[in-house]
């Protein structure tokens, strides 16, 4: 059992010139940005999966973690005994260690910005544009660090002409505390427009933690996540664009307990083996050697 703590401000970023268009649906078309510039994803010559919000929402996608229900071929698993580490993969393939130093051979990028390491991308989906997942190497446009593809998540801008938001929150089971919100406020019409997301999320431990004397020692594999992001958009009289992006996440969970399999009767009186379905009745080996005869 082990409890970290993970403090960062990811991303402090200045972004200015001809940002490339925000993903949009018109007559079903979904344009994308996966080879730097604004395409149709019907026209790019590269294996990529765009997932819009809409699609996060419906699938109860929170984080990268939770992305393989909507893109198959993308896949998460805990590094070690801590919740800011990750191992990434794409079609199989990743960095695979516990040194959280190494970096991934998926890389991921937020708003344009590389995240060194992958760790820093499991904080909340939250006001999001799309999510890009890019398959195969991605070196040529995205740098090194990126042979196994490529994790692109483009945030919602700030809108230069109106006011606006939401606010949403959720309650779950495991008593899971959901509340996420954003408002938009233009400072100079056309011109200038700042934005601020804020996310939280808590939740209690599903697995519980005993020791060998049956003692209770409370639970494990809970969520206790902040983010925090502001913005500021601007646009000249020429066209130029740009945005300051302030990023800041933080998580206190106790992380990555594994779950233990026993014997169950059915086993250990034989009774898979008398209906012909073998010793296990198509059960993996037990993870813990119990003393049950």
């Amino acid at each position: 059992m082990k409890k970290s703590l993970v403090l960062s401000a990811s991303m402090i970023g200045i972004i200015v010139g001809a940002e490339p268009a925000f993903a949009q649906i018109a007559d079903d078309e979904i344009i994308v940005t996966a080879t730097r510039r604004a395409e149709s994803i019907q026209d790019i010559p590269i294996a990529v999966t765009a997932i819009l919000p809409e699609d996060l929402e419906k699938q109860g996608v929170v984080n990268i973690q939770n992305l393989t229900s909507v893109a198959p071929s993308f896949s998460t698993s805990q590094a070690q005994t801590a919740s800011g580490t990750v191992v990434l993969r794409i079609r199989g393939v990743g960095t695979t260690s516990n040194n959280i130093g190494f970096e991934s051979a998926v890389g991921v990028f937020i708003d344009g910005a590389y995240q060194s390491r992958p760790g820093i991308a499991l904080g909340e989906f939250v006001d999001v544009e799309r999510v890009e997942v890019l398959r195969g190497p991605q070196g040529t446009l995205f740098g090194r660090n990126t042979s196994a593809g490529a994790l692109n998540v483009i945030n919602a801008r700030p809108d230069l002409e109106e006011f606006g938001g939401f606010f949403n929150a959720t309650y779950g089971n495991f008593n899971q505390q959901n509340v996420q919100g954003a408002i938009n406020i233009p400072l100079a019409e056309g011109k200038v427009a700042a934005r601020l997301t804020g996310a939280y999320r808590k939740r209690d431990g599903f697995i519980d933690l005993i020791d060998s004397n049956g003692n209770d020692l409370g639970d494990s594999n809970d969520a206790d996540q902040l983010v925090l992001r502001g913005q500021i958009g601007f646009e000249g009289d020429s066209g130029i664009k740009g945005r300051v992006v302030v990023d800041y996440s933080e998580s206190d969970a106790i992380c990555c307990a594994a779950v233990e399999l026993l014997r169950g009767n059915s086993e250990i009186n034989g009774l898979f083996n008398r209906v012909g379905l073998g010793a296990r009745g198509g059960n993996g080996v037990a993870l813990f050697n119990d003393d049950r005869k």
